[in-house]
């Protein structure tokens, strides 16, 4: 998500805001954003904030205000979006495109202070209070809960963010449960997205873990 948020930032701040046809792809793409975004944060109101409504009630209170706000920030974006669609000349898109460029900027700025807290704040609070299967349960229910268009979309920005341990870990973790057609689509989505140089990296160290687990 952090790397949607950047991916974002370099397009609006490279965008000529007086060519409304080249802006009408970048605009799609920032609505999928907010959808992302609106759709991550109904995921914690179901899922991720009531795990410390037992314990931490006031950090829960905290955390739907913070949730609160991302919604007034979305709906802001989506309003400065439906403004450069009606703005009507030259000075008009640029100044229309200037202000959702600042709402834009309020709403990465936000957002990422606001995932710094999850990842800290929050997560160091509830963890005490649940086993790590716990967690994993909660994380089941969330990728069950994931529509096939839902995980396309997370697939591509988890291949295209993480760093290379991470994707090791992650397609090492794919690899054990797909079947081998579903784990060579996968493959070729990441053949797309990285390096050659990082690929081959990444799938010497899968073997490597394959054949350790074969001969354990």
């Amino acid at each position: 998500m952090r790397m949607m948020l950047f991916d974002m930032t370099i397009e609006l701040q490279q965008a000529d805001f007086k060519d409304a046809k080249a802006m009408e792809p970048l605009l799609a793409n920032l609505e999928h954003l907010l959808k992302v975004f609106n759709e991550h944060s109904e995921l914690e109101d179901e899922y991720i904030l009531p795990l410390a409504e037992k314990n931490h009630p006031r950090l829960l209170a905290e955390f739907e205000d913070q949730h609160a706000k991302d919604r007034s920030l979305s709906h802001n974006l989506y309003a400065a979006i439906a403004n450069y669609h009606e703005a009507a000349d030259d000075d008009a898109r640029i100044l229309s495109g200037n202000i959702l460029f600042y709402n834009f900027i309020s709403f990465i700025t936000f957002n990422l202070d606001h995932m710094n807290k999850e990842e800290t704040i929050f997560n160091e609070a509830i963890w005490p209070h649940y086993t790590d299967k716990e967690l994993i349960n909660v994380h089941m229910e969330i990728g069950a809960s994931r529509t096939a268009d839902q995980k396309q979309v997370a697939c591509y920005w988890m291949l295209k963010a993480c760093n290379d341990a991470e994707l090791t870990s992650w397609l090492g973790g794919i690899k054990s449960i797909l079947p081998d057609p579903e784990f060579q689509n996968m493959a070729d989505k990441a053949i797309q997205l990285l390096s050659q140089i990082r690929w081959e990296s990444i799938y010497n160290q899968l073997e490597k873990k394959t054949a350790m687990l074969a001969s354990s």
